[in-house]
Formats: structure tokens, C-alpha cells, sequence
């Protein structure tokens, strides 16, 4: 089972009710959709204070011009 973790209560919110997601966001939430697609998963809101060390990886990710992570379909 994939577990996705997230601090962002909206962002649980919008993958459980993409019909809630704001237009310039319904990308993103289709392509996680899309990505989990044919898989058993299961998201959760964590503290933000548990996810301190996937933020630091995040934050470091977004001035990358090669991704740190690629998923092969």
C-alpha cells in the first residue's frame, strides 16, 4: 500500500474531493490521481512538525532544474 503523508490539510482534503480543488491546483491533484492510479493507497494529515525533513528535501527540490524524483509510467 503506498502511504501518502502530507502537513497540508487542504491538500488531503483536495485528493479525497478532487471536485474541491481550486482551478489552478486541478492539475497537480489529477496527476497525483492519475499517478495513483491502479494502486491501493491512502492519504494522511500529519503534524507539521513530523515532516520537517521531507520539507527541507522539498524546499531544496523546487531550485532544481533536473527532478529529484522521476516515476516511469
Amino acid at each position: 500500500m503506498l502511504e501518502i503523508e502530507t502537513d497540508c490539510v487542504l491538500c488531503s482534503q483536495w485528493v479525497g474531493d478532487p471536485s474541491s480543488v481550486p482551478d489552478i491546483f486541478k492539475p497537480i491533484v489529477a496527476d497525483i490521481l492519475q499517478l495513483c492510479e491502479g494502486l491501493e493507497w491512502n492519504i494522511k494529515t500529519i503534524q507539521r512538525s513530523e515532516n520537517g525533513t521531507t520539507d527541507k528535501l522539498a524546499k531544496s527540490g523546487i531550485s532544481r532544474s533536473n527532478p529529484l524524483l522521476w516515476v516511469k509510467p
